[in-house]
């Protein structure tokens, strides 16, 4: 939430040039010449910010931000930092309805490959 409520603050990789990289939205990370710097929470909060799934990090508000978060630590159950930035694997969040929702479709389909096989 430290990075979320100065992100206006921080510089954006597409403020620093004009190329259309694949991080061109993403939080830019200062230059830096001490591993001090790398355990800053200004530091590894810009690299946790920018591992987030890019439908989370558009939210505006602030509070459903901080819930879709949340849902996703929840769902995910890291055990450290390291474990968060290695995982390759993220999956949108589904709301709750929407998840019930595909389940009931899915029930929904498998009802009809029976009927018809």
């Amino acid at each position: 939430m430290y990075i979320r409520k100065k992100i206006e603050e921080i510089n954006r990789n597409k403020d620093i040039h004009e190329y259309f990289t694949r991080n061109f939205d993403q939080l830019g990370i200062e230059k830096h010449l001490t591993s001090k710097y790398k355990r800053s929470c200004d530091y590894m909060g810009i690299m946790c910010y920018n591992k987030l799934p890019k439908k989370i990090s558009d939210i505006k508000s602030i509070k459903a931000f901080e819930l879709s978060v949340k849902n996703l630590l929840i769902k995910k159950g890291y055990y450290t930092v390291k474990e968060y930035m290695e995982d390759t694997t993220f999956e949108e969040i589904q709301k709750p309805r929407e998840a019930q929702e595909n389940k009931k479709k899915t029930l929904q389909l498998h009802i009809i490959i029976v009927l018809f096989f």
